[in-house]
């Protein structure tokens, strides 16, 4: 076996010469054979809290017995997460109801309001097939019975236009489109035959 003497790096190639890491000339050494390894036996104890059965406590310390009675206080986190479970159901569920509430309170607006009411005459067919361009608006009125609504009214040019419209329960309806206070178009359905 052979050594090199700067950087102690050893070869088992006895053909070596030259240590291959900085090229110095390798000497020739013998192996010192190592001792065998020792085991020891446990250490002893010296901790001074195994004297006293596994406490804590170090040997001449004294603990006050408001300590050793001391428990843990439990968590109250459980109480708060139930707490805001309830609020944010709470508040949903109010917004729910309140959305319910509001949108048949809207569909008892629509119905009181309808533009013939409920106590107005049926519509017919027969009465809605006599409307004629050129017939006025007092005409219309006394051949179907009641007012109508006015729902929109356009002027431009000199020219007026006024649209009514007429239903019944039996979602009947009649729509006509006034140009200066004269029929200009009529639109009607709905009826039973």
């Amino acid at each position: 076996m052979k050594i090199c003497p700067r950087c102690q790096k050893t070869y088992q190639d006895d053909s070596l010469n030259y240590c291959l890491d900085d090229g110095t000339q390798l000497t020739s050494f013998a192996p010192v054979e190592s001792a065998e390894t020792i085991f020891m036996g446990h250490p002893p104890v010296t901790s001074p809290t195994a004297e006293r059965g596994g406490s804590t406590v170090p040997v001449g310390w004294t603990v006050p017995p408001a300590l050793l009675a001391h428990k843990q206080k439990s968590s109250r986190a459980w109480i708060w997460i139930i707490a805001i479970l309830l609020l944010v159901i709470l508040v949903c569920g109010g917004g729910i109801g309140g959305m319910i509430f509001y949108s048949y309170g809207l569909k008892d607006d629509t119905v009181s309001t309808s533009p013939s009411g409920p106590n107005s005459p049926a519509l017919s067919k027969a009465k809605a097939d006599q409307i004629r361009d050129g017939m006025s608006l007092s005409e219309v009125r006394q051949l179907l019975g009641s007012d109508g609504e006015r729902f929109s009214t356009t002027s431009g040019g000199g020219v007026t236009f006024e649209n009514y419209r007429w239903t019944d329960t039996n979602y009947a309806y009649v729509i006509i489109t006034f140009r200066d206070g004269k029929v200009f178009s009529v639109s009607k359905g709905g009826f039973k035959e």
